[in-house]
């Protein structure tokens, strides 16, 4: 039989402080159990890797353009992406040809090993600072993803606006 008393037995001063000083050396044996443990449950986490793909469109939220911008001064334009807890907000591509900017915002994507993927709507955004040089009327083409999907993810939509570049 197990004799456990309901109050705590009276002890020395001595043997208080021994038992004082072994909790922090306890603890530290127990974190270290725990982390190992949990490192081995994440096996396979460790082999997750990312890869860029075309931000999937927020069709929530259209493209913010000014309506008019002063030339050779930046201006802000933003598009904004949605993924879930996969997902993660990344870089945007500018590229001018022209009297044409195309935007191409990029997120990236967990692939390979057991992600552990959170199952939420989260929204990313793009918002690039766009210097246009001569007055007149200017093309913005925003390229996105509609269909999400594992990666490659290519554009497959686009949004197309037009905006006047003042002298």
């Amino acid at each position: 039989m197990l004799f456990v008393p309901l109050f705590p037995v009276a002890t020395s001063p001595d043997s208080r402080r021994k038992r004082e000083r072994r909790i922090p050396h306890c603890l530290g044996r127990l974190l270290v159990s725990v982390a190992a443990v949990a490192v081995g449950a994440c096996g396979d986490v460790v082999d997750v890797q990312e890869a860029r793909v075309v931000g999937l469109y927020n069709d929530h939220q259209e493209p913010k353009v000014p309506r008019a911008m002063n030339a050779g001064r930046s201006s802000a334009v933003t598009i904004w992406t949605v993924g879930n807890g996969c997902v993660r907000g990344g870089d945007t591509d500018v590229v001018i040809y022209g009297r044409t900017v195309v935007v191409t915002p990029y997120d990236f994507v967990r692939v390979g090993g057991d992600a552990g993927c959170y199952d939420i709507r989260k929204t990313f955004e793009h918002t690039v600072s766009v210097a246009l040089s001569e007055p007149g009327t200017w093309t913005l083409v925003f390229r996105y993803n509609t269909s999400g999907g594992p990666p490659p993810r290519e554009a497959d939509g686009l949004d197309v606006r037009q905006v006047e570049v003042l002298p």
